[in-house]
């Protein structure tokens, strides 16, 4: 069975040497009965010259398991006149590397400048070169990836070829098979990982789709971040902009819902409204250059419960916060202008009168200014005694689904109603028996 392989462990008889070197009498090999014939070949002389091997020729009896077993690649048993040849691992071209461990560096045949540490360290490298393996397992299915450094019990443990890695930390991007140009420092750093490219994962386990995707720290474990060389730093380019931040903490300078649109295309004309308006900037005169109160004002002007945010006090009810709703301010226009919309504000404005004087009934309470177009248009309000106002917003939706202003003012509590073109008679009747019932069966309304 010529040219088959085969591996002997001489690891105990070497240490008994180094132990007792007057016992070392060198290794002899010879068949059963004592015959046979021996011949190497040797390595050391030019590249093109043949591996080193071991060449027996034996002389047997037919039948007898003279040699045999499962190492290396020989298996069966040798019969008379056979001849087996035990060879080197399959380096071949390699050189310039570095292996320390069981199976370290094991299948290598040409790669160059490797390093590996530690058991199983790069087992299944063939031709990768330029890597650093260091800990059990660390790279062990390396094939031909190159310049990649994997420190640690089980780094980089999948990966077969992706070039440029550099993974640190037990366990880290020890998932990642293919991708390039990665770092993962931290353990078990970057361990979602699978085939992504150019990622920089820091103290974060990563998403298994990531790519081009920078991530440090992980949302349950860092609650604070503190980055030097910013606050008080001017840029050095003038076309600075706000960054934005998104509930998953991705950074940004645009927020756009555009991967949930389709036919997005320019307003044309439509906006020619918006973009005719002539921004100005101001400065405020004293005393109030020093920070005035906002000209517009919603619910919470005086918070009941002040919040850390003053601004946030002042617009604490404002409802609706889609900005993005004034961008349909010309198609708004439009749409009025088409239904004839000042008859449909002027249906309105009857319908908020003729109801004014029933709502303030109902509430023992009179108007506060006189109700005609002058002073009533959509909107109309009425002094309640309310003792617990907040209480009674939340009542009129949980129990009635209303949606009403409940709204403080000094010591005086206010209920306001609006009428716009969606809505009816049928919901002032819906309002006024809400209201009664309210007033009937709780305290909420005196």
């Amino acid at each position: 069975i010529k040219k088959q392989f085969i591996i002997v462990d001489v690891t105990t008889q070497v240490k008994a040497w180094l132990t007792t070197p007057a016992s070392d009498f060198g290794f002899a090999i010879a068949s059963p009965d004592g015959i046979a014939s021996v011949a190497f070949a040797s390595k050391e002389g030019p590249a093109s010259g043949p591996a080193a091997q071991l060449e027996i020729d034996t002389d047997v009896s037919s039948g007898t398991s003279a040699i045999s077993g499962t190492n290396g690649t020989f298996t069966g048993t040798l019969s008379v006149g056979s001849t087996f040849i035990v060879q080197p691992r399959p380096n071949s071209t390699g050189a310039n590397n570095l292996f320390l461990g069981t199976s370290a560096g094991a299948a290598n045949i040409g790669g160059i400048q490797n390093t590996f540490a530690g058991g199983n360290a790069g087992a299944a490298n063939t031709t990768g070169g330029g890597n650093a393996f260091f800990g059990f397992q660390a790279g062990r299915n390396n094939s031909t990836g190159n310049s990649v450094t994997f420190i640690g019990n089980f780094a980089g443990l999948s990966n077969t070829t992706g070039n440029n890695n550099t993974f640190v930390g037990a366990g880290a991007g020890q998932n990642v098979s293919t991708g390039s140009n990665n770092i993962a420092l931290g353990q078990t750093a970057g361990v979602s990982l699978s085939t992504g490219s150019n990622n920089i994962i820091i103290g974060n386990i990563g998403v298994s789709t990531d790519a081009d995707t920078i991530r440090l720290g992980t949302t349950a474990s860092q609650t604070k971040s503190f980055v030097a060389g910013i606050r008080g730093v001017t840029t050095g380019v003038n076309d600075a902009i706000p960054v934005l931040i998104d509930s998953a903490g991705q950074l940004g300078t645009v927020s756009s819902s555009r991967r949930y649109k389709e036919d997005i295309a320019d307003m044309g004309d439509a906006s020619a409204r918006i973009q005719a308006l002539r921004p100005v900037t101001f400065h405020y005169k004293e005393p109030y250059a020093h920070g005035g109160n906002p000209l517009v004002v919603s619910w919470g002007y005086n918070a009941l419960f002040p919040s850390h945010s003053t601004f946030l006090d002042y617009h604490q009810m404002n409802g609706t916060r889609d900005y993005s709703a004034f961008l349909t301010i010309p198609a708004a226009i439009e749409f009025m202008q088409k239904n004839n919309w000042e008859e449909v504000a002027a249906t309105c404005r009857k319908l908020v009168q003729q109801n004014a004087s029933a709502f303030c009934e109902l509430l023992d309470s009179s108007p506060l200014a006189p109700v005609n177009d002058d002073y009533i248009l959509q909107l109309f309000s009425a002094e309640i005694k309310a003792p617990e106002p907040e209480k009674l917003h939340r009542h009129f939706f949980d129990n009635y689904k209303i949606e009403i202003p409940v709204m403080r003012h000094g010591d005086k509590v206010y209920l306001r109603y609006s009428i716009n073109a969606f809505n009816s008679q049928q919901d002032f009747d819906t309002l006024f028996a809400a209201i009664k019932e309210i007033k009937s069966k709780t305290d909420l309304i005196k």
